[in-house]
């Protein structure tokens, strides 16, 4: 059996300001730095194999908080990223919100209806994550590995596991930056231990 800590990517500037990010990348807030420490000390002296990290900077930036203490090779995965949001990227949420709220209320609340130029569908999204997944849970058959990704992604997985259509994934609530689920795989099937710890 493996052990896989699923982990949100500490706040980026990004977030902060309010815009809808997706792919485009941007480093840590003064606050992100500080869940950083926080997951650092969270994972001291615990067993960890391996990390991977989605290959946005402020992603790596958070797993860099676990795998240096421990002397591990960060290992980045494209297909560990958020959703790509295609045209919306660089928007402000209140311009979407003033210009196209039906498409922001399919994203909010009907992922099924949801229709974006060059933007990835909540299945890709979600196809790619879950195979990344177990081949990092193969990868690692036996072993514990921490993975860093994003929150709208980690969201999707998550309904996943908890048997939602990607559609129902806002039923969940929205994961807070740095938050810890936890999963455990073996054959190929992901069950779900923990969701989005925050106590550290």
């Amino acid at each position: 059996m493996t052990r896989v800590y699923l982990i949100q990517s500490a706040e980026s500037e990004g977030e902060r300001c309010r815009v809808a990010q997706g792919q485009f990348d941007s480093g840590l807030t003064e606050r992100g730095r500080r869940q950083v420490k926080r997951l650092a000390a969270r994972f001291a002296g615990a067993r960890i194999d391996s990390v991977y990290a989605s290959d946005l900077y402020h992603a790596c930036a958070t797993a860099r908080a676990i795998c240096r203490p421990m002397q591990l090779e960060l290992r980045r995965r494209k297909d560990l990223r958020e959703i790509c949001l295609g045209a919306w990227e660089g928007l402000g949420w209140g311009n979407i919100a003033e210009d196209q709220p039906t498409q922001l209320h399919h994203f909010q609340s009907a992922l099924n209806l949801w229709r974006v130029q060059d933007a990835e569908t909540a299945e890709q999204v979600l196809n790619r994550m879950t195979s990344a997944i177990r081949q990092i849970a193969a990868e690692n058959d036996g072993a514990s590995a921490a993975v860093v990704s994003h929150g709208f992604a980690l969201r999707l997985l998550l309904a996943r596991l908890q048997g939602l259509p990607p559609q129902a994934a806002h039923r969940l609530p929205v994961g807070e930056n740095a938050a810890v689920s936890v999963i455990e795989a073996e054959g190929g099937a992901l069950r779900l231990v923990s969701l989005n710890d925050t106590r550290h």
